[in-house]
């Protein structure tokens, strides 16, 4: 079972309004004092109870904590916050309460036991000031009603008034604890959405639509697309060549041997840069494809010949074959 999935529904509810308060006060932090907020807005569970037994004034506390609680410069980024070491020292005292006693769930009077616990808390100077301490807490807990949990039913199937009591304000609980739940998932969607829009805003204001501009680009000098696909193709600023093999433009053949296939595809790249508006100079990345790696070292010394200073990006891969038995072809990324 999940640790979030062994809160009662009170406890539950207890987490959603710190959560809330935390963000009231624009701060990305819950801590103890936001949690002790949480069980007196509850007015109900064990925690409150305990609290009300030991003689606290509720409205006065809450007025307390409430105006001491400090307030954030901007408001919280994230529905989804984080707690202060403090508080999770708070929420492991009140797991460590319930970890061995027959799997028992953690209740609103955990919660406030792991307050009482936790000495470098506000919510621990505002209860003590009050005479709540974790061994008048731990003696309400083992004398007092049993912990929030599944009500009791009598022998034989029966339930007392009381115990049918005791059930309907258990599922009015769960009820405000699920609508409770749905509620944060609603803002943290709702805020995930707005971060969406804000990174495709800003496209969609530059170029007035929500298509990218692009154009297809070719080249005559060269052997034609043989295929549905461009020679090359502006984006963005950027022209993208399509893989090139070494044929020879004035008589549509594959040269034969790689130096000259090397020689050819370089060339013909060359021609096409050209025909776009820049050169091998805007190279700024490539992308090469050999049939046999073993031809590296040659092709290398071929391309060095082309790309003789700040040399483009490039990688290099072996491939079991190429368009029309090439040795190798090679595509092209280019500054506009």
């Amino acid at each position: 079972m999940e640790l979030w999935q062994r809160f009662t529904p009170r406890a539950r509810r207890v987490m959603v309004t710190a959560n809330d308060e935390a963000s009231r006060v624009f701060q990305t932090l819950i801590g103890t004092e936001h949690i002790l907020l949480g069980i007196l807005r509850m007015g109900e569970g064990r925690g409150y109870e305990i609290l009300r037994e030991l003689g606290v004034d509720m409205e006065a506390v809450l007025a307390e904590v409430r105006a001491s609680a400090a307030v954030g410069k901007t408001q919280a980024p994230s529905k989804e916050m984080a707690f202060t070491p403090q508080a999770q020292r708070v929420l492991q005292v009140a797991y460590a309460e319930v970890r061995e006693p027959n799997d028992q769930r953690i209740g609103t009077e955990h919660i406030l036991l792991g307050l009482v616990r936790e000495p470098r808390g506000p919510a621990f100077e505002a209860l003590k000031e009050r005479g709540v301490t974790a061994e008048a807490v731990r003696a309400a807990i083992e004398k007092g009603p049993a912990p929030e949990s599944e009500p009791a039913s009598v022998p034989g199937g029966g339930a007392t008034p009381e115990a049918i009591a005791i059930a309907a304000r258990e599922l009015l609980a769960r009820a405000q604890a699920a609508a409770a739940d749905m509620r944060m998932h609603r803002e943290r969607a709702e805020s995930l959405l707005e971060q969406i829009a804000e990174m495709v805003e800003q496209p969609l204001q530059e170029t007035g639509s929500g298509a990218m501009e692009h154009e297809a680009l070719s080249s005559d000098r060269i052997p034609a697309a043989v295929g549905p696909y461009s020679q090359a193709v502006r984006a963005n600023g950027m022209i993208f060549c399509s893989g090139i093999v070494g044929i020879d433009p004035a008589t549509k053949q594959l040269e034969e041997t790689l130096e000259d296939q090397v020689r050819r595809l370089l060339d013909n790249l060359t021609l096409l840069l050209e025909d776009c508006g820049v050169g091998l100079a805007n190279v700024v990345k490539t992308t090469v494809f050999l049939t046999d790696m073993g031809q590296f070292a040659a092709f290398n010394a071929l391309y060095a010949e082309y790309f003789k200073e700040d040399p483009p990006a490039r990688s290099t891969v072996q491939v079991a074959a190429l368009p029309l038995g090439a040795q190798i072809e090679v595509e092209a990324i280019a500054v506009a």
